[in-house]
């Protein structure tokens, strides 16, 4: 697994990924295995677009087969939008963001990230 020296780095990309969440645990930002690069998620948001019922969000690193809570099963309040991270995170090789939600297509992702090689 490589792992880029973000001092000395070839490349950095902004990305933004959307995602409307279900009750399945469902990949929003992927890096892939061999992919030689590391990425910086720096903004994770998640609103709730229902306007009567909170909805429940988990939210996960998956490395090696394990999921790693960010958060679980964690309320949005009606008609609000929560931001998740109080310090970057970086994805490694062959790790996973994923995020479930408790109702189908009321929860949005937005999640803002650098990919670094």
């Amino acid at each position: 697994m490589a792992n880029p020296n973000i001092i000395n780095i070839a490349s950095l990309y902004a990305k933004t990924a959307l995602l409307d969440v279900t009750t399945t645990p469902t990949v929003i930002v992927e890096n892939p295995a061999a992919s030689n690069k590391l990425f910086k998620i720096t903004t994770i948001y998640l609103s709730n677009k229902d306007t009567v019922v909170s909805v429940n969000a988990t939210l996960e690193i998956y490395r090696n087969s394990v999921s790693y809570y960010i958060m679980f099963q964690t309320p949005v309040p009606v008609s609000s939008t929560i931001d998740v991270l109080a310090k970057n995170i970086y994805l490694q090789e062959g790790d996973q963001l994923r995020v479930t939600a408790s109702l189908n297509n009321d929860l949005v992702a937005i999640v803002s990230y650098e990919e670094i090689t």
